[in-house]
């Protein structure tokens, strides 16, 4: 089958690092076409030969849509997918939905619904999404949420029928787990955070948990920051201000992950959003990472607190920093324990598990080839 992929870039969000795993482990034809903007993972998979489509090249909407058009009748897409999260989004999806109604067309919940993302104090803006939104509760084939927390919170704002509603946990290739590498890291306090660098991440907690350690001087540690965005220059003059040059350091973002978890013993991930998922956690889980992460959305799906992995009550240092102690003082045997459990829980989340479920989603259909 031939599925069309539709994203607003292509930099390296996970939702795009989850449509390269797909390109590169599904059986399927999978195109992806970039609406307004490209980046990394959109130039990967040209270096690649994959098939991509970089709509913003194409100047003025009508011309954009006329493309759209015409690439969706030459190539006989049989899916048709939405990803990010954008009005831009959704009316480039109803607007193929009601030109090619013969298709299946799956939207995918990236993101948990909250009124403070989608919703602008526009008058004009709110009502088309609120309408856009019911007309892609109502006309989608399939709706894909990335965890049950997601499901929730656009169930109760859009009222359907919650079996329409999907839940496919995003995947990653998984890589064989090292427990000599573990044991290898020692006692080690090296604290990483890979991801986007926006307030909503709870990069400045992180920051004043590192400013309390350092006050306390009860150990010695250092915390590396792998990313960009808008929060950059603020994480800049925070460390200067509170003097933290020598225990964090910042690095900007990277395919190569791999590097940074060689150098970690413990991966942070200190959202205080309304977290969908958090599919880094995964990655850093089945590099043998133990993980420490707030209490969230729908990170507890993934974290069972001292099993797998370690919470902490969202937006607040203190507990951040009582939860890094427990873990500086805790004996290898344990902590081996809790990276095996992580380990076992990331082998559930495989891209190839994504991709079974979601091409059932396709059977219902037609056949999926072989």
């Amino acid at each position: 089958m031939k599925i069309l992929h539709l994203l607003s870039g292509g930099g390296l969000g996970g939702i795009e690092i989850l449509c390269r795993d797909i390109a590169h482990n599904s059986k399927q034809e999978n195109e992806f076409v970039f609406l307004f903007s490209g980046g990394k993972i959109t130039d990967e998979l040209e270096r690649e030969g994959q098939h991509i489509y970089r709509l913003y090249l194409k100047k003025g909407r009508i011309r954009r849509i006329g493309y759209l058009m015409r690439l969706v009748r030459i190539q006989q897409y049989d899916v048709i997918i939405a990803h990010h999260g954008t009005l831009s989004i959704f009316l480039y999806y109803l607007f193929l939905q009601a030109v090619f109604p013969e298709k299946i067309y799956i939207k995918y919940l990236h993101s948990v619904f909250d009124e403070r993302f989608y919703y602008k104090n526009n008058w004009f803006h709110d009502r088309l999404i609120c309408w856009s939104l019911n007309r892609i509760f109502r006309v989608s084939d399939h709706i894909v949420a990335v965890s049950e927390y997601v499901k929730v919170s656009f169930a109760k704002r859009f009222p359907c029928n919650s079996e329409r509603i999907a839940v496919i946990y995003n995947g990653i290739p998984i890589k064989k787990y090292n427990l000599l590498k573990q044991q290898e890291r020692g006692h080690g306090r090296t604290l990483l955070y890979i991801g986007r660098l926006e307030k909503e991440k709870g990069l400045a907690i992180l920051l004043k948990a590192a400013g309390i350690m350092e006050k306390d001087g009860l150990y010695s540690f250092r915390i590396i920051i792998v990313g960009s965005g808008s929060y950059t220059e603020v994480l800049e003059r925070v460390i200067a201000e509170e003097r933290l040059e020598e225990r964090v350091i910042l690095e900007k973002e990277t395919l190569d992950k791999d590097k940074y978890y060689g150098l970690a013993d413990i991966f942070l991930y200190p959202s205080v959003c309304r977290e969908a998922f958090g599919i880094s956690i995964v990655e850093a889980m089945q590099q043998g990472l133990l993980c420490v992460a707030s209490d969230t959305g729908g990170i507890p799906e993934l974290i069972n607190h001292q099993t797998n992995g370690f919470l902490f009550r969202t937006g607040n240092a203190r507990s951040l920093v009582n939860c890094l102690y427990g873990i500086f003082n805790m004996d290898q045997e344990t902590k081996n324990a809790v990276c095996m459990q992580a380990a076992v829980t990331a082998q559930g989340f495989s891209i190839e598990n994504t991709i079974e479920q979601l091409e059932k989603l396709y059977e219902k259909w037609g056949e999926v080839s072989e």
